[in-house]
């Protein structure tokens, strides 16, 4: 009988070790993401500066548009591994707050880039119909994401620290909006 309760002992430990992924993994698998998230940022954000405000090309205005889908589908697998992961702790919050402030400049400016790409945006229609709507489309995905990648943090982050990411949440929806409905 004894034998018998420290091998049901022994199997109900390993058993809860294989259910519950340890938190360090959890939180490596969210910088991950964050790290993908900064990458793509940094190249959508490349691709947008270098398009020129007139007479782009159909070549540079697909580049944009391929680096938007990478860019979500890196935001998605971000806030699913966070509302995995659960609760930060102060330290990881403040680490997710900072990666996010590195690039934040990148997205205002993007987004503002891409209003004021939009003539040369609207004159590659004649090549390929529709890239507004494509781009309004790609904004839109975009901004979903980004949401939702917001709203994943504030939840993550400890009460005490989640003022910057509701702050930054409505900077950038802001300035979402104002890209989206320039496409509109």
């Amino acid at each position: 009988m004894v034998h018998f309760l420290q091998f049901f002992v022994l199997a109900s430990c390993a058993a809860s070790a294989l259910a519950f992924p340890s938190v360090k993994r959890d939180i490596e698998e969210v910088n991950k993401h964050m790290t993908a998230i900064k990458s793509g940022m940094t190249a959508m954000h490349q691709a947008i500066e270098t398009f020129p405000d007139n007479g782009g090309t159909l070549p540079q205005a697909l580049k944009i548009h391929n680096g938007a889908k990478p860019l979500t589908d890196s935001l998605n697998a971000w806030t699913d591994a966070t509302k995995r992961h659960g609760a930060f702790s102060a330290e990881d919050c403040a680490s997710q707050i900072a990666a996010v402030e590195e690039f934040k400049p990148e997205i205002l400016a993007s987004l503002s880039g891409i209003i004021t790409k939009r003539p040369s945006f609207e004159s590659l229609e004649k090549i390929l119909k529709n890239l507004l709507q494509l781009i309004k489309m790609d904004l839109t995905q975009l901004e979903a994401g980004t949401i939702a990648f917001a709203d994943a943090m504030i939840n993550a982050c400890p009460e005490a620290q989640q003022g910057q990411p509701k702050e930054t949440k409505a900077v950038v929806g802001e300035a979402f909006q104002k890209a989206i409905a320039a496409y509109a």
